[in-house]
């Protein structure tokens, strides 16, 4: 198994047939390949990325960077692929109680003087994507705005939304469904 220590801290393999511990490297959420050789983990800061270390902790390399503000990678269960979260875009929307209306939509609904004293809020959209194990076909999944904590399964990628659990899946015209 493997885990961290604290959150950015050190991260840890542990042998349950030896019951040897074996530290890795730093950072968040890690995760083991199916065949246990790797584990995929990520970093935020100036070292922000998605990054595999053999299970040893050899071999340590930055397989996508193109992103920041990434979380929770999961393998496929053929270990070819790595889905994420991330959420490093986000919309300009006025703050309503609960929701967020975008600009255009409000400007339908609020009369004007009521808008000229209102801030804008900065919204963060929570998405999923997939990256191949060798860092190349990076490619955005068909999720909600709130997509977080994914993981695979047989019916696809599963992931929590503020609304709950979704399905969803890494093909064209894919549309997200509630588990």
């Amino acid at each position: 198994i493997v885990f961290q220590q604290s959150p950015g801290g050190t991260i840890y393999a542990y042998h349950l047939e030896s019951g040897e511990l074996v530290p890795l490297t730093h950072g968040f959420d890690p995760a083991i390949s199916p065949d246990g050789t790797q584990v995929a983990f990520v970093r935020e800061g100036g070292e922000a990325g998605l990054y595999l270390v053999n299970s040893d902790g050899s071999n340590e390399r930055k397989i996508f960077g193109e992103r920041v503000a990434l979380s929770s990678p999961k393998w496929s269960p053929d270990g070819t692929q790595i889905v994420f979260s991330r959420n490093d875009e986000y919309i300009d929307c006025y703050q309503m109680g609960a929701s967020c209306l975008i600009p255009a939509i409000a400007e339908q609904q609020i009369p004007p003087k009521m808008l000229e004293n209102m801030p804008l809020s900065r919204e963060y959209q929570h998405k999923l994507s997939v990256v191949n194990a060798d860092g190349s076909n990076f490619h955005d999944l068909a999720t909600l705005a709130s997509a977080r904590a994914p993981d695979w399964s047989s019916a696809g990628v599963i992931y929590q939304s503020s609304v709950g659990l979704q399905r969803t899946a890494d093909a064209e015209g894919v549309n997200t469904q509630e588990v």
